[in-house]
């Protein structure tokens, strides 16, 4: 290497020599592989590389798996448990508030105001029939999904 105070004769790139044929470059194969899958276990080969890169790793994936999969439907079962609670629940109060409506419109009837006595009663009769026509048709239509096998996930 030449001296910080020197001037070096080499050149920093050096060309080709136009005489020589030109040399490829070294040439590398390579492979790209993408491996995809849907779904908590990977494929039984993957399971066995597991396995064999680390051993009982393919039982620690299976049980975490199960794992997984019975968390998943004891929080369905809470779900369901709690909407139906509140569904039940819900009727409750709605027919008891309709019977109040309808209470109260036959004490106004009874003491003289026969038009606002009518209306609130007729109101709340209406409304609390409504609702049992409209829950009855939607279990009826839920029924008939179910029995054409569209049961949704």
């Amino acid at each position: 290497m030449a001296e910080p105070n020197e001037i070096s004769q080499e050149p920093v790139h050096p060309r080709p020599d136009p005489q020589q044929a030109p040399t490829a470059p070294p040439r590398a194969d390579i492979a790209l592989v993408e491996a995809v899958w849907e779904g908590p276990l990977p494929p039984p080969s993957a399971l066995r590389q597991y396995e064999e890169i680390i051993p009982g790793s393919a039982n620690r994936i299976l049980e975490s798996v199960e794992k997984r999969q019975e968390h998943s439907r004891e929080l369905e079962r809470i779900v369901i448990t709690g909407n139906s609670k509140r569904a039940y629940l819900g009727l409750i109060f709605g027919f008891v508030i309709s019977l109040i409506g309808i209470g109260g419109g036959i004490y106004l009837i009874a003491t003289g105001h026969d038009w606002a006595g009518l209306s609130l009663a007729g109101i709340n009769l209406t409304a609390l029939v409504g609702v049992f026509v409209y829950g009855s048709k939607m279990r009826r239509d839920e029924r008939n999904r179910n029995a054409a096998g569209n049961i949704p996930e």
